[in-house]
């Protein structure tokens, strides 16, 4: 409904808004089978103006250097977006307690009008780069990234075969 909104919002007006899903929605050993894609869940027909882009068709980095604001689902572009300065508007309520570094979630249909129209002011969250930079961090330390150097194993939700103990890592 948010991503609705959001489209129907930016109908009718001057702003580009470009639909880009999650690379991982390829990724077989990331999604098991049977998922329903992003793509599935936007109308076919578009309005001029919103563009649904490929899952790989640009990095974070690269859109931030293009984009006014970034409005995401949930995930860690959220963060990313945020380090580059760009404001983000995440969406889902799992956001602000998987990230929660203060950024605004867009709750109503009116809220992302008001977004789209320039009745709201797009800006980044105080002190959100900085929070949003150690959040990320914090992610890939070893405090939550448990770092196990033994065994190499593939990264799936799918049945994969016993480990294999990594002999070069004991060396």
């Amino acid at each position: 409904q948010r991503l609705q909104a959001l489209r129907d919002a930016a109908a009718g007006t001057e702003n580009l808004l470009l639909i880009k899903p999650h690379p991982h929605e390829l990724r077989t050993e990331v999604v098991q089978e049977d998922v329903q894609r992003f793509r599935d869940l936007v109308t076919p027909h578009l309005p001029e103006n919103v563009v649904f882009l490929e899952h790989n068709s640009f990095n974070t980095h690269d859109l931030a250097e293009v984009v006014d604001a970034a409005f995401l689902w949930n995930g860690t572009a959220i963060l990313e977006f945020s380090v580059l300065d760009v404001p983000v508007f995440p969406a889902s309520v799992w956001s602000e307690r998987d990230y929660p570094v203060g950024f605004e979630i867009l709750r109503t249909r009116d809220d992302y009008e008001q977004v789209l129209r320039g009745e709201r002011v797009l800006s980044v969250a105080p002190d959100a780069t900085r929070r949003s930079a150690a959040m990320l961090r914090l992610m890939r330390s070893d405090f939550v990234a448990i770092p196990y150097k033994y065994v190499r194993r593939p990264a799936t939700n799918l049945a994969f075969p016993a480990p294999v103990l990594d002999v070069a890592m004991l060396a």
